[in-house]
């Protein structure tokens, strides 16, 4: 269905705006940028917390909420959860699916495309659930060990010391792992591993209890339990064939593991690096005996959880990434992988949207596909790319360093301005554009840079370089002046050159023009001004820490984090169009947002790893001049259908006015004949 816009001098889409000559209003049906969706990594970037194959179906499930779904392991599709809680386990049987999460979450459904939240008696977060013998077993933490016949009404079945990682039923009976943790810092010293079995579910005996680090995994295959201590200083491999007698191997694989399946004649097993097991870098490996090991995969982020099923394993990563493979041995990953930096900077510039951090920057024209990856190798250590802007046909980037950077293609870079370094002092760079003049602000001593052309710099002697304390973050430029912000001073130029200053309140970060008004935001702030030195707060810890700010289509945008305590709270994303009445929209994501742009009709969020788009904005502005004129903005190089109408009801006809190519925006353009009509824009397949 095309893209329908209607609104009283502005409008956005996926919603029916409409525009009235006579200056009547309706309401869009639909919440404004509402709706993102995940460009990078597709077809999402949440941490992954296991992955299973139930009922012909791999299913994989992790951080707020996130239920992803594929018939295969390559092609997945993301599910509507309903929740925003972690969910770690997944389960099938009697015609159910049931998943499980923090916070005795419990999720069932029929089909994968609807879910229901059920109650399971406990707050207790249930880290494991399998189905046998007509009976469905849910573990969690404080020995809680959960029972249900459909996945709808549970019993408490446990209670205890231990909290309880993952269950498994083969054999005719279950079996479920866990242990306490080591302290940090121990080793094991203070660590416990426990197996528990069960012919039932009901009734639990204790098999192992040792002061190994706590059993996370447990698999069975061939006849035989295998599970998997999942600490430092623990590693082992247990293994039994009658629940009664377990052998304790050492495990002599150099990961904190996660995760062991069987299938196909081989045991598969994977998890993180010691220390960085939760993102850093994953491994796989494979026995024919719970043995012999031999190292599979490595370079992916860490593995969360292995299932085979239809003939190959899965495995899934907490970089919300797959692993898949026939035999166990030889691996792919048939996800693309995403962007390998994290955003410092994001703008929309020479017709495509340019993101950069640490020595690497990427182009993109629809968000979508992310080409021409350039890694920068004759910069200083640590003299990394953190903004970057465009003008007189030139890139300038500003690093770390308080380094300046320039190319004309955006592929070749060149540091014009050596002697500005203050390497290893000082700190990152902000740079933008306007009126014919390059600015860059600095992070020490507020030093503030300009320069005509890109390749000439000059530093600008300023009251406020004398004072170290002054660190800008960032400086845009919009009603004909450039604005510049701080934790302690706010800066405004009209020429880059001289410049006015005044104290600042709150620390922040970005700061975006628009809508005649300059907004930034920070640590649980944003501020607004006209002139860019005296400012009106808000402050609100329910803002989150706020990142960026971007101006496009009527809104402003702001992004960030929310570092509450605990995990899994969604990052924030707001919006405005006066910069003082704020709407929360859904990220869908814990990840960091760290900035925004805005371009070609939408916007676009970086963050680390990952990527957001907003559905397209159009605008329709109307001008009431001896006949009304209207102004339409939109994506470019895209054709619309501008239509009227006489009267407003649920029945009226949409006539087409004209159909308009628009190369550029806004475009322009009247209607002779249009007093007292209703107007809308339809941007075309």
């Amino acid at each position: 269905m095309p893209f329908v816009a209607i609104v009283y001098r502005r409008c956005a889409v996926n919603c029916l705006l409409v525009l009235c000559a006579l200056g009547g209003t309706t309401k869009s049906p639909a919440a404004v940028l509402d709706a993102w969706h995940w460009r990078s990594p597709l077809p999402q970037g949440n941490p992954l917390r296991n992955v299973v194959f139930a009922n012909g179906v791999y299913v994989a499930v992790g951080d707020l909420g996130t239920i992803l779904t594929s018939s295969d392991g390559t092609n997945w599709q993301r599910r509507t959860s309903g929740v925003v809680d972690s969910l770690n386990d997944c389960a099938y049987g009697g015609g159910q699916y049931v998943v499980v999460g923090v916070y005795g979450v419990v999720l069932t459904s029929p089909d994968l495309a609807t879910w229901t939240l059920q109650y399971a008696g406990t707050f207790f977060a249930l880290n494991g659930v399998t189905y046998g013998n007509g009976l469905f077993v849910a573990v969690g933490e404080g020995t809680t060990i959960c029972t249900s016949p459909d996945g709808m009404d549970w019993t408490q079945r446990g209670a205890g010391e231990w909290e309880l990682f993952e269950v498994a039923y083969g054999g005719g009976s279950f079996v479920a792992v866990g242990g306490i943790p080591p302290v940090p810092g121990s080793g094991t010293s203070a660590a416990t591993a426990v197996i528990l079995s069960s012919p039932d579910g009901r009734s639990w005996t204790r098999r192992v209890l040792t002061s190994d680090a706590p059993v996370v995994s447990v698999a069975y295959g061939a006849g035989t339990f295998a599970a998997v201590n999942g600490w430092f200083g623990g590693q082992n491999i247990w293994s039994s064939t009658n629940l009664v007698d377990w052998q304790r191997t050492p495990s002599p694989l150099s990961s904190w593991l996660t995760s062991i399946s069987y299938g196909a004649g081989e045991w598969i097993t994977g998890g993180g690096v010691w220390g960085d097991s939760y993102y850093g870098p994953g491994h796989l490996y494979a026995s024919a005996d719970l043995a012999s090991w031999s190292e599979v995969l490595t370079n992916v982020p860490a593995v969360s959880g292995v299932a085979f099923g239809n003939e190959r394993f899965i495995a899934s990563t907490r970089g919300g990434t797959f692993a898949v493979s026939s035999n166990g041995m030889s691996w792919q990953e048939p996800v693309p992988k995403p962007i390998p930096f994290t955003f410092r900077d994001l703008k929309y510039v020479a017709g495509h949207f340019v993101g950069v951090g640490g020595k690497q920057l990427s182009f993109s024209v629809d968000a979508n596909t992310w080409t021409n990856t350039v890694t920068i190798t004759n910069a200083e250590d640590s003299a990394d790319f953190s903004s970057i802007t465009f003008g007189n046909g030139r890139y300038v980037a500003g690093g770390g360093y308080g380094t300046i950077w320039t190319s004309l293609d955006g592929l070749n870079w060149t540091n014009p301005a050596p002697e500005l370094s203050r390497y290893p002092d000082g700190s990152s760079v902000a740079v933008a554009f306007g009126n014919g003049v390059f600015v860059g602000v600095s992070g020490n001593q507020a030093n503030i840079l300009t320069s005509p052309d890109g390749l000439n710099w000059t530093a600008q002697e300023l009251i406020t370089n004398s004072s170290a304390s002054v660190a800008f973050a960032d400086v845009t430029f919009g009603n004909g002046r450039f604005v510049a912000v701080s934790d302690s001073l706010e800066a405004m130029s009209t020429d880059g050159t001289n410049w006015m200053s005044a104290p600042a309140q709150n620390s922040k970060f970005a700061v975006a023009a628009g809508n005649g008004k300059f907004v930034a935001v920070g640590y649980s702030t944003v501020a607004v001004s006209t002139n860019g030195l005296d400012w009106t707060y808000q402050a609100s810890n329910g803002f989150g820490t706020l990142f960026d700010v971007a101006f496009g289509a009527g809104f402003f945008v702001a992004v960030g984090a929310d570092f509450s305590y605990g995990s899994g709270h969604e990052s924030p994303i707001w919006i405005s169009t006066d910069g003082t009445h704020w709407s929360r929209r859904a990220s869908q994501t814990p990840l960091r947002l760290s900035t925004v742009a805005f371009g070609d009709g939408t916007f676009v969020i970086g963050g680390a790893g990952a990527v957001l788009q907003s559905d397209p904005l159009l605008n329709l502005e109307l001008a009431m001049q001896p006949a009304p004129h209207l102004l339409l903005w939109g994506p470019v190089n895209r054709s619309y259908n501008i239509e009227f109408a006489d009267t407003l009801n649920p029945s009226n006809t949409w006539l087409t006015l004209t159909n308009v190519f628009a190369g550029q925006c806004p475009v322009s353009l009247s209607d002779t004949n249009g007093l007292g009509r209703f107007y809308r824009a339809v941007l075309l397949p």
